[in-house]
Formats: structure tokens, sequence, C-alpha cells
């Protein structure tokens, strides 16, 4: 009997301690923030300051949250591994989930989706049912993206488009145009970027690629914040805020 009363006492205090720790760890008002630093429009440096389109999320996460965000920038290829042996909450950075990735990592809701996707004019009397019916056609992607890193070494590599039919643009604005004014056919942008123009310009979307690519923040296993964040996500993802964000660096950059 004194056996039984001794091991409940300890349950109880290890219960105690555990709910205890989680309390603590919810009200803390604070978030540690792993970043990457290097992924242009999303997150890079401006004029000695970070910015971009998930240093904006960031913030809409701390001000729904009303907790202060500590963020920490690394290189991507730093991200991840510092991430797991260091004491953050969260990482950020363009992070899709691969298998290998979630055995060591939960994450989120996604809160981009990268599917590489082609755009044309609304008037565009095509129909795109695979990549090589548009092999031969004058492509336009902006550069430092990843539409232009697929248009060079998935496209050309294993679809044989051509160097010749490449056309690189700065801005977003200046691909639109070009398609706009028949500079080129089309343009290749991911699936979030294409939604959006296709929205507000007179654009459609004709051809999604099958490898199907979203970002999402990522959490330590077990981590007790991931259901208070993921709902907070959800509404930030609904908000006014988050598309003026969109069309600020998916549109107007």
């Amino acid at each position: 009997m004194k056996s039984k009363r001794k091991i409940k006492t300890v349950f109880i205090i290890l219960l105690t301690c555990v709910i205890f720790s989680c309390q603590k760890k919810i009200e803390k008002n604070e978030l540690n923030i792993a970043v990457a630093n290097d992924f242009p429009r999303f997150s890079f440096k401006l004029n000695n300051t970070y910015t971009g389109l998930e240093n904006d999320l960031i913030l809409l996460i701390s001000e729904k949250l009303k907790v202060t965000v500590t963020p920490s920038f690394y290189e991507f290829q730093d991200l991840l591994q510092t991430f797991y042996t260091e004491e953050f909450d969260i990482a950020i950075g363009g992070i899709s989930k691969t298998d290998g990735r979630s055995e060591y990592f939960d994450f989120s809701i996604p809160y981009y989706t990268a599917t590489q996707t082609v755009l044309a004019r609304l008037n565009a009397e095509i129909q795109v049912d695979s990549l090589k019916a548009i092999s031969t056609k004058k492509i336009g992607v902006c550069k430092n993206t990843a539409s232009l890193f697929f248009y060079e070494n998935v496209l050309m590599r294993k679809y044989e488009f051509s160097a010749a039919n490449l056309h690189r643009f700065d801005t977003q604005k200046a691909l639109v145009r070009a398609l706009q004014d028949n500079a080129v056919d089309f343009v290749i942008v991911e699936e979030t970027e294409a939604l959006l123009l296709s929205d507000i310009f007179d654009l459609k979307v004709v051809y999604r690629h099958q490898d199907v690519e979203s970002y999402h923040l990522i959490y330590k296993k077990g981590n007790k914040l991931q259901k208070q964040i993921d709902k907070t996500l959800i509404d930030i993802l609904q908000s006014d805020d988050w598309k003026q964000s969109l069309k600020k660096w998916l549109v107007e950059s």
C-alpha cells in the first residue's frame, strides 16, 4: 500500500512539473526564431536591415500573439542544423517539407505555395497540357528566383528548353509588362505569385508543374507552441495585412 502511495505521489509531482514547464514556455512572452538571411524577396538585408515577406510574417506573428520576437539570421545551408542544436522555438526561410526533414521537425500549415506555374495573357488561345508545349516559346522569369533556377536546371536539362528563349527580368513589374506587351509568350512564377498576379492583371494560369512545393514554419518535435502558432498563422493568412505584404513583395517589387 505504501509503495502504491509513493508511486502515485511521484507521478503527481512529475505531472505538475510537466504542466508547469509547458505553462512557463507558453507564457514567456518571447519567441526565438531562426531565420534564413539570404533569400531574395523573402528574407534579405536592405540598408543594413533585414526585410522581406517572411520578416513581415514574423512581425505579424509577434503582433497577433502579443509576444516579443527575437530573430537570429543564418545562411540557409546552416539554418536547419543550427535550429536543431540550439534554443529556438521556430525556424523560417523557404523551408519545404521532405521525408528526411520530417524525421527531425514538425511543420506548420503552408504559408506559401512555391510550385512552378506558367502564366499567359488572358486572351491567349493556347492549351498547355505539358511543358513540351511551350518549349520553343519565349519565356520570362525574374532574376534571383526559384523560377530562374527551375528554367536553367530543370527545363533546359530535362525538357530541352533553349537558353535563347529565356528572358530574365530585374523586377516583377518588368516581367508582367513584358508579358502584357507580347515581348514574351509566357512567364514562369511560383503558384502563390501566379494566383496573385492573375487576380490583379489580365493573366491566367495555364500550367502547374507536377512537383508540388510549399513553405512552412518548422518546430522541434513536441513543441507545445505549435498548435497556438498554427492557429495564429491561419488567421494571419486570411488577413488584409498578409495580402498587402504579398502584394508588396510579389507584385510591386
